[in-house]
């Protein structure tokens, strides 16, 4: 039924940091979902592909951020999440399991969410966006932009808009900026800065390599 689904799989649609992967053992582990059934699981360890963990998980739902996707699962009474693709191995067992009745998908999703970004690195860049394109920004970068947006819609005497965002990294930062093009300028951290600055500036070469005759390009 509808209730049993929910508790099952989570569709969360806001964006995060990273984009669509590999779902090797999405049917499997749904299957095991589905049945209460326990997994066998193996993922590498930080310490490199060579090094890994073998664990028996229960599994309790599935969550798709953003186009990832993720294992909730229970061990040793505690609920953890894991991201699909980093699961190298699966296994199906015939062992099943009593779900704790008091768990809730999405309750523990939400929080899981919450603590995992306050724990993420995070790298603050100050910008100021093209006031027309400002109301284009939760669907970026997700719909926890609203918030700054709201404090911070008075534009400048440039008709600009002043924001901080959050991003893990300056390589994260320059890639995700670089594709609004000119409708936002990074004002800080300055080594963000330049970055861009050069990346752009090696992309508009490398083009008017490839079309040095203006004249010849198709209207």
């Amino acid at each position: 039924d509808e209730a049993r689904v929910r508790q099952r799989i989570h569709l969360d649609a806001a964006w995060w940091f990273q984009g669509g992967e590999s779902i090797l053992h999405l049917p499997l582990v749904q299957q095991a979902v589905w049945q209460d059934r326990r997994l066998r699981i193996h993922y590498p360890t930080p310490f490199g592909p060579a090094v890994g963990v073998t664990q028996v998980v229960e599994p309790y739902g599935l969550v798709a951020k953003a186009g990832v996707w993720y294992v909730v699962y229970a061990r040793n009474g505690r609920f953890l999440a894991r991201r699909l693709s980093k699961i190298r191995e699966a296994t199906l067992l015939d062992e099943t399991f009593s779900r704790d009745p008091g768990f809730d998908l999405v309750t523990f999703w939400l929080a899981w969410c919450e603590a995992f970004e306050t724990q993420r690195a995070q790298y603050p860049v100050e910008v100021r966006v093209a006031s027309q394109y400002v109301d284009y920004l939760p669907y970026y970068f997700g719909e926890t932009m609203q918030e700054r947006i709201a404090t911070s819609r008075t534009p400048d005497a440039d008709g600009w808009v002043r924001l901080t965002l959050i991003f893990e990294s300056l390589e994260e930062a320059r890639g995700k900026l670089l594709g609004l093009g000119g409708a936002v300028e990074v004002l800080s951290p300055r080594p963000l800065r330049w970055s861009i600055a050069d990346f752009a500036a090696q992309i508009g070469t490398l083009y008017r390599e490839k079309e040095p005759n203006e004249s010849a390009r198709p209207v």
